[in-house]
């Protein structure tokens, strides 16, 4: 009898959406810190950015004209970069006065930014090539996590 009454509590449709909830609630910690890199892999911020000039400087440091479309309205944080393992400085002078700042919806071509080592006396006359370039949005969208988006390559 009481075998019976545990297997029919265990069958309700109740008992299994609750089931279900608590099992996806136990793995969320888990996932918690994936969710900003994977919302910025399935709802990008941005297009991948498109390089459409380049040239290295005296210094080896990379200098860049883009080409790319902010397809979300998400408040801009910060762009990383990194070659070789190593963190890059960057600058940005765009020609058209935006310069670090959060950009509306739209197809922008900017620059030049330019991407220098982050240690001088490391690496102080090594090239960067656009080849080991990598670059990480950090946007704002909303209140729960930044979003990250890979923006290069």
């Amino acid at each position: 009898m009481l075998t019976n009454k545990i297997f029919r509590f265990l069958f309700k449709p109740t008992f299994n959406k609750l089931f279900v909830v608590l099992i996806i609630l136990a793995f969320f910690p888990v996932y918690w810190p994936k969710l900003p890199i994977l919302e910025g892999k399935w709802l990008p911020v941005t297009t991948k950015m498109k390089v459409i000039d380049h040239s290295n400087s005296e210094d080896g440091s990379l200098i860049l004209y883009v080409d790319f479309k902010k397809i979300r309205n998400c408040a801009y944080i910060g762009m990383f970069a990194s070659a070789k393992n190593e963190k890059l400085n960057i600058e940005f002078s765009d020609d058209q006065g935006q310069t670090d700042s959060t950009r509306p919806i739209g197809t922008y071509v900017a620059g030049p930014w330019i991407f220098s080592w982050g240690s001088p006396e490391y690496k102080k006359y090594e090239i960067i090539s656009k080849g080991d370039l990598k670059i990480t949005l950090r946007h704002n969208c909303h209140p729960f996590w930044n979003t990250l988006t890979e923006f290069y390559p």
